[in-house]
Parts: structure tokens; C-alpha cells; sequence
């Protein structure tokens, strides 16, 4: 059984979590060896324990998503989010995650 790679395309350039990969590969006994074959392969990029990217170089993930996923629930900074639209002609290469309460 071969999971087509072209699955991965539905999730584009949003971070996606372990457990919004597993029902495409449920026909698989052992999901977690075809997502680390996946690894080796490149297809995916592990951000960090069960969060994952699309692996393709054309492709770049959000910035903002990630940021979000990984210091969520959090929004980006309001610099960030006014060069993004345009708002500002400065350019930021930083992205900073503004969270309310302590799990940030």
C-alpha cells in the first residue's frame, strides 16, 4: 500500500499535527514508520514533536501559522502583522508571538 505523496498537498503550507496525518495513513499497521521514512526522505519537516510541515523547497511554510501552532494560542505582534499587509514599508524578518496568561 502507497500513500500518494499528493495527500500532503492538501495541508500546503500549514503546520499540521501528528493526529491530522494519521487518517491518511490508515491503512498503514505502523503510520509512525511511513511519517518517519517521510522524515528521512524530506517530504516533511518535523517544527517540533508531532508538528510537521509540507517538505517541498518551492513551498514555504506560513510564518505566522507556525508561530501561532508553536506558541499558540497566540497572535503575531502588531509590527509583523502590519508589514505583512503592507501597512508599513519597513520589511521584519522576526516574527514575535504576543499571548495572554502563562502558557505562552
Amino acid at each position: 500500500m502507497n500513500v500518494p505523496i499528493t495527500q500532503l498537498d492538501s495541508f500546503g503550507a500549514v503546520p499540521f499535527s501528528h493526529g491530522a496525518l494519521l487518517p491518511s495513513l490508515k491503512d498503514y499497521r505502523r503510520p509512525n514508520d511511513k511519517i518517519a521514512e517521510w522524515l528521512r526522505q524530506g517530504v516533511l519537516v518535523a517544527i517540533k514533536r508531532g508538528l510537521y510541515v509540507r517538505g517541498e523547497p518551492s513551498r514555504a511554510p506560513c510564518l505566522p501559522l507556525v508561530a501561532n501552532r508553536l506558541y499558540g494560542p497566540s497572535c503575531v505582534s502588531l509590527d509583523y502583522a502590519l508589514a505583512w499587509h503592507g501597512l508599513i514599508p519597513e520589511r521584519l524578518h522576526e516574527i514575535t508571538s504576543v499571548c495572554t496568561g502563562l502558557r505562552c
